[in-house]
């Protein structure tokens, strides 16, 4: 991978790895490819000096074509359009040492529910396509991230068995694919569920991949979605003012 190549040309311990939708078969075709820089020692540089380095590099390339770094976001991105294929590419490139960086932790989540639920790639691909076409797919346009829309079928596809037993807490059951049905029929519900779902007034919890999710109280005030990030379970991964386009039929 030229990429690659050129990162290891400037720091020969730091590797790139792929995240995000593309690693975990959930990517649309027109999915951007979600890089990440990571090496086994201690980064000094910060990360907004890293990129910087790689743009200057990446800017003398023939490949790379409309490199731009976002530096003033959460976390630094680089984007560029990889132009050696017959359609471009749009990857964006992070450092994995960048604060609030979990993109290769979700990567393993997201891994394990992908594994575990044959019906989630089917519902996540149908949804993905359906809010690209809305233009509710981007977090920061008020939509929803792909990490939130995955989490969000994920706990649509977790129902806990009696919960409250002189045991505690039951395993649950998750759904594939009904024996007398379709992935159709999940779908349906799924649009169902969300659609009068009260976003308001609810959020979404999740705990390990056993154990199923169950709605938590939130602020009826809140104008956005609160779906709670399994990696940081204080930090809210919803983030969609938009959430009434969202949900509407």
């Amino acid at each position: 991978m030229k990429l690659s190549g050129l990162v290891r040309e400037l720091w020969p311990h730091v590797a790139v790895e792929v995240y995000g939708s593309t690693h975990t078969q959930l990517c649309l075709p027109h999915s951007d490819v979600d890089c990440v820089l990571v090496s086994s020692e201690t980064l000094t540089t910060s990360p907004v000096d890293m990129l910087e380095a790689l743009m200057e590099r990446l800017e003398a390339c023939a490949w790379a074509r409309n490199v731009e770094l976002l530096r003033s976001a959460r976390i630094p991105i680089l984007k560029l359009h990889f132009v050696k294929c017959r359609h471009p590419v749009k990857m964006d490139v992070t450092c994995g040492h960048s604060p609030g960086h979990s993109g290769m932790e979700a990567r393993g989540v997201v891994d394990q529910y992908r594994m575990a639920m044959p019906a989630l790639r089917p519902l996540v691909i149908v949804l993905k396509s359906h809010l690209h076409a809305k233009g509710l797919n981007a977090s920061y346009s008020g939509g929803l991230s792909s990490y939130a829309l995955v989490l969000m079928v994920v706990r649509f596809l977790q129902e806990e068995l009696e919960p409250h037993t002189d045991e505690g807490r039951q395993p649950c059951v998750i759904y594939t694919f009904f024996r007398t049905g379709t992935v159709g029929m999940l779908l349906l519900q799924f649009l169902d569920l969300h659609i009068h779902f009260d976003f308001h007034r609810y959020g979404m919890e999740y705990f390990e991949i056993d154990p199923a999710a169950t709605a938590v109280s939130f602020p009826p005030v809140s104008p956005m979605v609160y779906i709670m990030d399994p990696l940081r379970y204080n930090h809210n991964i919803g983030n969609s003012f938009r959430i009434h386009e969202v949900a509407s039929p």
